[in-house]
């Protein structure tokens, strides 16, 4: 008999699926990498079942007025990913339209991953790039923008000045992740 009441299957946190499964011999659900179960290396089969684990607890949210002051100072009114200016007038050169470059908040480390809003998760973004990145994980910024600008190029869209902010995220580190406890002389 089991000593719980889960079944055996795909457990959701957030938008990630991992394989979990009861083992009878630890007596505990444990995690399948491979076919097998990682408590005592026993090959298994999962059942294709989907359970959701982590629900939202925060719902999505857009950083406070004094940090989205900060940031776009920082950043210099411009999208962190391609430098386009917020507010102006760009065109796209497979249509031919011209579109308004609007402001959306990005989460550096996606909502769907955290499922909340950490004040140091922040980037002013273009919605172009947004759109782009979506829900997608990096290990720099630096990485983030070779791929969002490769995908922009070939949609037909230009790049601009892209802003000096590759290491925004040590510098929020450093400051506990505010502009109210920014390093002096940080960003100059």
């Amino acid at each position: 008999m089991r000593a719980n009441k889960r079944a055996d299957g795909f457990y959701l946190y957030g938008s990630v699926a991992l394989k979990r499964q009861f083992c009878p011999e630890c007596r505990e659900d444990a995690i399948v990498l491979d076919g097998e179960l990682q408590c005592c290396d026993r090959p298994v089969t999962v059942a294709r079942k989907y359970r959701r684990i982590s629900e939202n607890r925060i719902p999505r949210q857009r950083p406070r007025r004094v940090m989205r002051d900060w940031l776009l100072n920082i950043q210099g009114n411009r999208c962190a990913y391609c430098g386009s200016v917020f507010g102006e007038f760009i065109e796209n050169t497979k249509t031919g339209k011209v579109i308004q470059v609007r402001l959306q908040w990005d989460h550096a480390v996606p909502y769907s991953f955290l499922r909340t809003n950490p004040k140091n998760n922040w980037l002013a973004a273009c919605h172009i790039c947004n759109g782009i990145k979506n829900n997608k994980m990096f290990d720099s910024l630096a990485d983030a923008r070779a791929v969002v600008v490769r995908r922009r190029a070939k949609r037909g869209f230009a790049v601009g000045d892209i802003p000096a902010i590759d290491d925004v995220f040590e510098v929020m580190a450093a400051s506990g992740g505010g502009p109210d406890k920014l390093p002096a002389g940080a960003w100059t």
